[in-house]
């Protein structure tokens, strides 16, 4: 069996817009669910709502290098999460905002 290299995601951030809208919720709406089953999805190597090219790219980006992108739909609204090539970061931000 051939063993997958891991997705590192280095430091979670995450745009005003959704952070405002977190905070909002309290926790309880939701949006809160949907965006922390994303990170566990995106953790996982789901990428969500996303072209089957740029699933290729994102397994492509895991073995050898690059940014890895995902889409996915939390109570209604499109959220991206975006790691870095350089694996330092990991971003949740509205389409918008990108």
């Amino acid at each position: 069996m051939v063993e997958r290299k891991r997705l590192e995601i280095g430091a979670m951030t995450m745009s005003k817009g959704v952070a405002a809208k977190m905070r909002g919720a309290e926790g309880r709406s939701p949006f809160v669910k949907d965006v922390l089953t994303a990170m566990a999805r995106y953790i996982a190597s789901d990428w969500g709502e996303v072209s089957e090219e740029d699933r290729q790219t994102n397994e492509k980006a895991i073995e050898h290098g690059g940014r890895v992108f995902a889409s996915y739909t939390a109570d209604g609204q499109k959220v991206w999460v975006i790691t870095e090539a350089d694996r330092k970061s990991t971003a949740i931000l509205f389409p918008e905002e990108y």
